[in-house]
């Protein structure tokens, strides 16, 4: 081949890698594939190719590409690590360590495939190895942050709550959490005396972790704090009054009052030196305001039948595309609960969302063969809606949402639908929670497998309403 095709095809690689870093992905594509017809032997533009397929969520054209970058230059331990991240996307994660570990033998310093293969082993639940992984990516790099947040994650998974709390905090360090909002008075992590003090508790991420942690309120003023005031979202607010110790509820725009000193919800474990034999796991610590409750009773009528709350879906977050893999996994189809239907059993829908609510009225439509379901969610106006409706129920089914905690919270019996690759506050290898006692987890015994979860389930639904069934 002569050089000026050659400089031609490096040329057209270059520019069409530039246009994958500015988001144009199909010029960025175009680009490689006419680098690749100039000069086949280059085997960079095969790499990026992968690259830009991957982003475009062809993962079978990204692996064919760079298989052959690698064919190409059996030395290349990005090329390695590539191909490990394809092979992960494809759900083949055996093969996706082993590709990370060739990356690693091929080049000991190469940061990534440490990251990539600790993440991968916590999806196999080989824990140990990848903490000493996330350990190998913090000693090339301390201040990669993204190793230090999933490292915590890691250790709270395995049950050390007290050192994973502590890593917990490594979570400011992520441009997400910088953002939170900055307060002159110093945070609170239990170490100062709060005997007459004012404490501003805040809540952070989700509103099923405000739900989790707002129960270290009460033990807060009962060190002596002469005031506890509790900044929720605005969804919570009024549910947020019910709760022992809490001298006022503010949200989000509310004039925020003085105080000394401030904790974020989720760091409060930290400051109580948590283990999992000293979580605070009352029977219950929220109460649905009892007006609503008659409400909801009234409007369900007289109970013939085991109520049953149902909800398959955690949602979609629009915003954070990096949580998008993690709801799709741990959302359950609503077809797949068709089996549910059984006698004497009246469901209940919980489900909010306008994606879920619609699979709900398009399977209603097609005259589905799963169990029926009242659905009032149309009135819920806050949580403390759903938790009246909730009170007057004898149990709730969801997946891992924020309703899963509400009902728990509220004493509720849940059955937990789980993931494989478990959240950390549910722990590996055990059915229940020592973060409510009501909770009992239904885990899918391999990735993806909601059958044997739905199965499980509707075996011991079963055996409670057999007495029903006489």
């Amino acid at each position: 081949m002569d050089n000026l095709k050659i400089a031609e095809a490096s040329e057209l690689n270059r520019k069409a890698t530039i246009a994958l870093q500015n988001g144009s992905i199909e010029e960025a594509i175009k680009g490689f594939e006419m680098a690749i017809e100039l000069d086949p032997n280059f085997s960079q533009p095969y790499s990026n190719l992968c690259i830009a397929f991957r982003q475009s969520g062809e993962f079978e054209k990204a692996l064919k590409c760079i298989t052959q970058a690698i064919s190409m230059d059996p030395a290349n331990e990005v090329a390695h690590s590539n191909m490990g991240v394809i092979l992960a996307d494809l759900g083949r994660i055996e093969e996706a360590v082993a590709s990370q570990s060739r990356a690693i033998d091929l080049q000991p310093n190469f940061l990534e495939p440490y990251f990539n293969r600790a993440n991968l082993r916590v999806l196999q639940q080989r824990l140990n190895e990848a903490i000493a992984d996330f350990d190998s990516a913090l000693l090339l790099k301390p201040s990669y942050y993204q190793a230090k947040w999933n490292r915590a994650l890691a250790l709270l998974l395995t049950g050390d709550l007290q050192n994973g709390f502590e890593a917990f905090e490594s979570r400011w360090e992520i441009p997400a959490f910088c953002s939170e909002e900055k307060f002159a008075q110093p945070m609170w992590l239990g170490k100062e005396p709060i005997f007459g003090k004012v404490i501003f508790l805040h809540s952070e991420q989700g509103l099923g972790d405000t739900l989790q942690f707002c129960r270290y309120a009460s033990m807060i003023k009962f060190m002596g704090a002469k005031k506890v005031i509790l900044g929720v979202e605005k969804p919570l607010k009024k549910l947020m009054q019910s709760l022992d110790g809490v001298d006022q509820v503010i949200t989000r725009g509310d004039p925020l009052p003085s105080f000394d000193f401030h904790t974020p919800m989720m760091s409060l474990p930290l400051a109580f030196g948590t283990s999992l034999d000293t979580v605070p796991a009352k029977l219950s610590y929220l109460t649905a305001d009892p007006e609503k409750v008659k409400y909801w009773s009234d409007k369900l009528g007289a109970q013939k039948m085991l109520r049953v709350g149902l909800v398959w879906s955690g949602g979609f977050r629009p915003g954070q595309p990096e949580l998008w893999e993690i709801n799709r996994r741990r959302n359950v189809p609503l077809e797949y609960l068709a089996p549910l239907k059984i006698e004497g059993i009246e469901f209940v829908s919980l489900q909010k969302g306008a994606d879920p609510e619609a699979d709900l009225e398009e399977l209603i439509q097609q005259r589905w063969n799963g169990p029926e379901m009242k659905n009032y969610v149309g009135e819920f106006e806050d949580f403390s809606d759903t938790a009246a409706l909730i009170a007057n129920l004898d149990l709730v089914i969801s997946v891992d949402t924020s309703t899963a905690h509400l009902a728990a919270a509220l004493g509720k019996p849940v059955w937990l639908l789980n993931r494989y690759d478990s959240c950390w506050r549910w722990l590996l290898d055990r059915s229940d929670s020592p973060w409510y006692p009501t909770l009992k987890l239904y885990r899918q015994p391999k990735m993806g497998d909601w059958d044997s979860v739905v199965e499980s389930v509707r075996q011991d639904l079963l055996e409670v309403t057999a007495p029903l069934r006489i």
